[in-house]
């Protein structure tokens, strides 16, 4: 039962990460192409609440490895997320 409970929970968090980086990345290149050079101002401010949501749920990377969610080494991934 745990290992079904915490794959769901896994393929929903990466699903949401996809989900918002997938709408990073649009966002950014509708704008680029929209608005030109014109728009690399703007674009942090649009984008950015996202940008840091994502960043921040990356951290609990952190701690599926800790609660043994995800087999993985810890260092690596620590290195990742503060990379």
């Amino acid at each position: 039962m745990r290992c079904s409970i915490g794959f769901v929970y896994l393929f929903s968090y990466y699903l949401l990460q996809f989900c918002g980086h997938t709408w990073i990345f649009s966002n950014m290149t509708a704008r680029f192409l929209s608005f030109g050079l014109d728009a690399i101002a703007g674009t942090f401010y649009f984008v950015g609440v996202m940008m840091c949501l994502c960043q921040l749920l990356s951290v609990l990377e952190l701690f599926h490895i800790a609660d043994g969610i995800e087999e993985s080494q810890l260092l690596p991934r620590l290195v990742q997320v503060l990379a």
